[in-house]
């Protein structure tokens, strides 16, 4: 397969010649790895072509198409995969590839698919959508996420409390914060909660913020230091003073540019 150029290998899967399911798998996959724009209507056709025989027995080829789909990472194949789904039956397994693609190119599903895949039994389609709802603050939403929160069983609980407090909801705090020390915080929910802190943190918030600047990469430090730039209390100011004397250039220059816009009387008491 990979001996083959770009234009063998799209022709090869356009035609109707009989492949294994093992063969067919791999060149979706190469394609991917080649980030293929020219192959995304391929990609869409393979997942539409098993609509309803997925939904019964998981075709491994149409979580392999999305996966593709996702490496090509086009911001237009979101919308156009969400259209498809919708239109036929498919796994939870595709669907839950789905919302890994959703949430890569920060795409906003409906409102009906959020509601769907908070309900299904996989726990990644959970996770994509209660993230999804926290990051475009789809308030209507919250009652769902409630009930996941409340699950202290369901591998998606934390997740459901991130969103619940990037809708601003005060209640699940201290919930966070326990979180946000806690050793075993999952890397992809430390953007999320970091922003969910940042709405509904106090002075003592900004405190755990600042201290885990260097436990961090840098792009999440970036992340921290604007973080306590919303919550401006006198905290956050003071650990935005010391940062900007940080040994990391990303970091300094960000904190810096934080105080030049953070007059000192905003300054507020939490």
């Amino acid at each position: 397969t990979k001996e083959l150029d770009d234009g063998d290998l799209l022709r090869i899967l356009e035609s109707e010649a009989p492949l294994s399911t093992a063969t067919r798998s791999m060149m979706i996959k190469e394609v991917g790895r080649r980030r293929l724009k020219l192959a995304i209507p391929l990609l869409l056709t393979e997942v539409r072509r098993w609509s309803g025989f997925d939904g019964t027995r998981e075709i491994p080829t149409v979580a392999d198409a999305i996966a593709s789909l996702e490496a090509i990472a086009d911001p237009a194949v979101a919308q156009q995969l969400e259209k498809v789904l919708e239109r036929g039956a498919y796994s939870p397994a595709t669907w839950e590839a789905a919302w890994q693609l959703f949430r890569k190119t920060d795409h906003r599903p409906t409102e009906p698919v959020i509601r769907r895949a908070l309900a299904s039994e996989r726990v990644g389609s959970r996770v994509g959508a209660a993230l999804t709802v926290g990051r475009w603050g789809m308030i209507g939403l919250k009652d769902a996420l409630l009930a996941i929160a409340a699950d202290a069983g369901d591998p998606a609980t934390e997740y459901a409390a991130v969103a619940l407090g990037q809708l601003g909801l005060t209640a699940v705090k201290e919930r966070l914060e326990a979180l946000w020390i806690a050793d075993n915080l999952p890397a992809d929910v430390a953007g999320p909660l970091i922003d969910a802190l940042a709405k509904i943190g106090d002075n003592q918030t900004a405190v755990l913020l600042g201290r885990a600047v260097t436990d961090f990469d840098e792009e999440t430090a970036v992340l921290i230091v604007r973080a306590l730039s919303e919550l401006a209390t006198p905290s956050a100011r003071k650990w935005l003073v010391r940062l900007s004397q940080d040994v990391s250039q990303a970091v300094r220059r960000t904190a810096q540019e934080e105080l030049e816009d953070m007059p000192s009387d905003q300054v507020t008491f939490r």
